[in-house]
């Protein structure tokens, strides 16, 4: 016969399982229904997000093949850079977490409107349900909810750590994440976990282990997007991007980023792929008119 204790974990379990699918369902429903009326409402906003793609040195999307559109927003894929845009409405009730390391980098961040204009890092897609799990616990015992859990909100940075040699397991759809107050027993139950697939190594550690690596493989390109286009500025320096992007195409070269995107099997969600293949073809496009002699507007990243 069951003891009470063993009942009331798998009450609590149950509860929680079942409050995690209505939030689920909620949010979903109502970040693409905000999506859709920012959409409809907001002409100023999309006029400020082709913008921040001019000082970026990108072309906007011109066709709805070269994007992803998702609950809050569109990703734009950048092979060349293995990087990329991600487009999301700046509203209080997305509860994002940028401060884990266990939460893809953004290299920079842009208010356009009612939006936020985001650089990301590029990364290998995840295989391993368990590093979903692992992922999982690891940001519970920071007191963050990774409520959104299944293998493709999750993949790897290509840095090898010692506790990590094959990738830092991170989610790379922040708002799959948010910040919650887990009961003592859940926290306790997370650390449980971690100390069992960590072989004990201090939490702290790994954390600090983890950051460092971004920072120092990472540190000098965030830095050259800062200085590029630094937060007090309306535009961009045309000249310091450029240089910025050489970094970035470096770094993809070296294998310390990766268009991730691109290793998933065709017809198995290669979606993305198929959308930055698209994009790429725009760049090219952008790239052979900015050449042509007929070309003499200036774009708004050149006007100062």
């Amino acid at each position: 016969m069951a003891s009470t204790r063993d009942l009331s974990d798998k009450l609590e379990a149950l509860e929680g399982t079942c409050c995690q699918a209505f939030t689920k369902v909620c949010k979903s429903a109502y970040g693409l229904a905000m999506y859709f009326v920012a959409k409809s409402q907001d002409r100023a906003s999309e006029v400020r997000i082709k913008e921040t793609f001019e000082e970026f040195g990108l072309p906007y999307p011109d066709n709805t093949d070269q994007f992803l559109s998702g609950a809050a927003g569109k990703l734009v894929f950048l092979n060349r850079y293995g990087m990329l845009l991600r487009i999301e409405l700046d509203e209080n009730h997305f509860d994002r977490v940028d401060d884990s390391p266990f939460v893809l980098p953004v290299v920079k961040s842009i208010r356009a409107g009612k939006y936020r204009v985001e650089l990301c890092l590029g990364g290998k897609p995840e295989t391993d349900p368990e590093n979903v799990q692992l992922v999982k616990d690891l940001l519970a015992a920071d007191g963050v909810d990774y409520w959104d859990t299944k293998v493709a909100n999750n993949g790897r940075l290509p840095l090898k750590t010692n506790t990590f040699p094959e990738g830092i397991p991170i989610i790379i759809d922040r708002l799959a994440v948010e910040r919650h107050s887990f009961s003592v027993r859940g926290i306790k139950r997370a650390l449980k976990s971690l100390k069992r697939k960590l072989k004990g190594n201090p939490i702290k550690a790994i954390r600090s282990e983890v950051s460092e690596a971004i920072q120092e493989n990472y540190g000098e390109l965030i830095k050259a997007f800062d200085d590029a286009w630094p937060s007090n500025q309306k535009h961009a320096d045309p000249v310091k991007m450029k240089s910025a992007w050489r970094l970035a195409e470096d770094l993809l070269e070296q294998g310390k980023i990766t268009a991730g995107w691109n290793e998933v099997e065709k017809g198995k969600g290669s979606v993305a792929a198929d959308a930055a293949e698209k994009y790429e073809g725009r760049i090219i496009q952008h790239e052979a008119e900015m050449k042509s002699p007929a070309f003499s507007k200036p774009s708004s990243a050149g006007q100062r």
